[in-house]
């Protein structure tokens, strides 16, 4: 194992060091040819006129071209000519511009914050020395803090019209030196009772909320909002008032959605239903009265508010509403089902139930205004309504009647070309996928001894391989990239292919876990389970035409086949399982059985077309190399294990061991360094070259570093011997075919300056 890690270490190195020397190279032709395009394009600027144009087209070479005239006599043409733009998509322009204002916003108030900061620290650290040396008592150190933070306010607010994102971070400061000098005042010095710390700390809430609405500051509204959400906690003294409590943030949510409303502001809503959230998970995991089912309907509705807001004043649904509203409704689902479970047992499927006809209220509302809302709303109802079902009854049962569903709705849409089953489709597949790992849960979590095949979780299991299968077939119909809710699914249809057939991998694959577990060993169990995920991968390659797999998917599936087929030989350890646990002999014969998909990968790669641009790929030719060499060595060294040992025999398995890692080892790199040369040259594939040498280069450190320590006399002339002559006639090929070699490895360099 130590060997193959340092082989792999050298690939590895190789790799990337070819890698990068490559993008450097390519870069740098890039750059050359974006150049060279934009001096063109100054030469050109050719003379529209209306009727007909003469578009002289100049290239700058070292031989004069001709003028080349072309005549465009309409505007279609013109469109025609013109120099394509590039097509950014929305979702990165959006990412882009959002990044280059957070970047912009800390970049030009960077030292506003950290003064502000510094002051409040330097403020704090005069006040802790001015009471260690008892200057001022708990009266007069409030007064200094109240008196501080107003001031800063003040100076904010007669620089809002010069400097507006500087007055903003100014008042918020002085804000928080408020409810910071008002909080210790409460907590430290006991000035006055929690109720009145709570009036003062809501009235600079209020403040900070009025100044923001007057100066139509959105940041200094956050900074209140904060102080809002955070004022709670600073007054707290560990009573479970909850009741107080949600009916202030519900006032106060109310003011941030009024405020929302008037200002057309965005962020300020997200915050606060995060907020909201947090708080609600304090109570609705350890509730302490019926009353919590109240306001977790009121927050609901405001929530729902807060994300179709724009749509009441005319104004567009964008993406961060849509998200607000979705991920509304989830909460409130997991929130409400937890918090009925703590009082009810029966019918808690009724939380769905209520939230999906409220999704469904909103798609009947908007479904001829807004398209994009009515489809989530639609999505989140049937959602919700397979959820509660889902609920109401066992989970295999279940799963079986979502698997048909599924089904159905791909067949009725591709029936009638309606985009709701299509939805519907989409939106039904993280609910099937959760009721689907419960079913399999059972595996574990139920005692009961389940018989092969005929059992509930296997047969729900084929049922949803089945309705998978028939999936794939539907799904050919889908777009490249579909929309979902609003939402661009990239390769939407390779996509929803690999979804189904993990469906039908991990339903066999749990099976035969299950089943094997009995009667076999760890290793001999691990050994199936890989197996089999490497008959299923060779499977899909084989029939990926028909599963919808594109060929990005198909290469990736292939390297992680190879990867299984690698791990296989040292997670089952045949020998010592054959030797030590006495099973038969003939075992090794069905553990030989990977050997059938591991020669398919290789002529597939090697010998299909589709493969012909991977061919090329550094990364698949030193994976495919290294999983041969570690292949032959690991299947020899068995071979030669169960011929020379006897079973039970410790001491002959140690000498046979010490043999062939100290002997055989080398002589086997030996050959396949002189082998993966030879057809390096032959071919011209200057990676195999590399791994001969590497391979000899192990050799060497291996039997001077190691080896030679280790081995008698005898085994040490016969090892140096051997060596020695197979070097010998690596060195004399290679003296043979050097000018092959050299024009091997100089092609790459003439393509490149050739490109250049």
């Amino acid at each position: 194992m130590a060997i193959f890690c340092i082989l792999l270490v050298f690939a590895l190195g190789l790799y990337w060091n070819n890698k990068f020397s490559r993008l450097k190279h390519e870069l740098e032709n890039l750059n050359f040819k974006i150049k060279y395009l934009e001096d063109v394009i100054e030469k050109e600027k050719p003379i529209i006129k209306p009727e007909v144009i003469e578009e002289n087209i100049l290239i700058n070479d070292h031989n004069t071209a001709p003028i080349i005239k072309k005549a465009i006599t309409n505007s279609a043409h013109l469109e025609e000519h013109k120099i394509p733009q590039p097509n950014i998509k929305r979702s990165n322009e959006l990412f882009s511009r959002l990044l280059n204002k957070t970047l912009l916003f800390i970049q030009d108030n960077f030292l506003t914050i950290i003064g502000i900061v510094t002051l409040v620290l330097g403020i704090g650290y005069f006040v802790k020395y001015a009471i260690d040396q008892n200057w001022i008592n708990e009266v007069l150190r409030v007064s200094i803090g109240v008196a501080i933070g107003a001031g800063i306010i003040v100076a904010g607010h007669y620089l809002r019209n010069k400097y507006e994102v500087f007055s903003s971070i100014l008042i918020g400061g002085g804000i928080s030196i408020l409810y910071f000098t008002l909080t210790i005042a409460f907590r430290e010095y006991h000035l006055f009772n929690q109720n009145f710390a709570f009036i003062l700390l809501a009235f600079v809430t209020l403040l900070s909320i009025i100044l923001s609405f007057i100066y139509n500051q959105q940041v200094l509204f956050i900074f209140s909002l904060l102080g809002g959400f955070a004022a709670p906690l600073m007054i707290s003294t560990g009573e479970s008032n909850y009741i107080f409590l949600f009916s202030y943030l519900f006032i106060l949510n109310l003011g941030t959605l009024f405020i929302i409303f008037k200002k057309n502001w965005e962020y300020p809503g997200v915050l606060s239903f995060i907020l909201s959230i947090l708080f609600f998970n304090t109570w609705a995991f350890d509730p302490t009265d019926k009353v919590i089912f109240i306001f977790l309907f009121l927050y609901y509705i405001v929530f729902i508010a807060f994300s179709i807001l724009p749509l009441v004043k005319a104004r567009n649904f964008t993406l961060t509403n849509q998200i607000l509203y979705i991920i509304n409704t989830l909460s409130f689902t997991i929130l409400g089902l937890y918090t009925y479970q703590h009082y009810y047992t029966d019918f808690i499927s009724l939380i769905p139930f209520i939230l999906a006809g409220c999704s469904l209220i909103i798609f009947f509302i908007y479904k001829n205004t807004n398209q994009q809302l009515s489809n989530t709303s639609i999505a989140l109802g049937i959602g919700l309504i397979t959820l509660g079902i889902g609920i109401e009854f066992k989970a295999n049962i279940v799963t079986s009647l979502w698997a048909i569903q599924s089904t159905m709705l791909l067949f009725l849409w591709k029936r009638s070309h309606n985009p709701i089953f299509k939805g519907a489709f989409i939106a039904l597949t993280p609910f099937f996928i959760i009721s689907l790992i419960i079913n399999w849960a059972k595996y574990i979590t139920d005692q009961q001894v389940y018989p092969i095949i005929i059992n509930p979780i296997f047969i729900t299991s084929g049922l949803v391989v089945i309705c998978s299968i028939a999936n794939i077939f539907l799904i050919k119909s889908f777009n490249k990239e579909e929309k979902f809710a609003g939402f661009k699914i990239n390769n939407a249809k390779n996509l929803f292919s690999l979804v189904s057939i993990l469906f039908i991998y991990f339903g066999i694959l749990f099976e035969l876990m299950y089943q094997t577990d009995k009667y076999y060993t760890y290793n001999i169990i691990i050994g199936i389970l890989i197996l089999y995920s490497i008959y299923f991968s060779c499977i899909i390659l084989y029939f990926s035409r028909l599963f919808n797999i594109n060929h990005s998917t198909k290469f990736a599936l292939g390297m992680i086949s190879l990867v299984l087929i690698s791990i296989y030989p040292l997670a089952v350890m045949i020998v010592d399982e054959i030797i030590f646990n006495s099973i038969s002999y003939y075992s090794y014969i069905f553990y030989l059985l990977y050997l059938i998909p591991f020669i398919y990968l290789i002529l597939l790669y090697i010998k299909s077309d589709e493969f012909k641009l991977d061919k090329k790929n550094n990364f698949s030719q030193w994976l495919i190399c290294a999983s041969c060499i570690y292949i032959v060595c690991f299947e020899v060294h068995n071979l030669f294990m169960i011929i020379t040992n006897e079973k039970q025999n410790v001491p002959l398995y140690l000498k046979n061991e010490e043999i062939f890692f100290l002997i055989l080892l080398p002589i086997l790199w030996a050959i396949l360094g002189f082998t993966t040369i030879y057809f390096g040259i032959n071919k011209r594939i200057k990676n195999l070259i590399y791994v001969g040498f590497i391979l000899f280069v192990l050799i060497i450190l291996k039997l001077y570093l190691i080896d030679v320590w280790q081995m008698s006399n005898v085994f040490r002339i016969i090892s140096f011997i051997i060596l020695g002559i197979l070097i010998l006639i690596t060195s004399f090929m290679y003296q043979k075919w050097k000018k092959v070699v050299n024009n091997i490895f100089d092609a790459k360099i003439d393509i490149k300056k050739a490109d250049s």
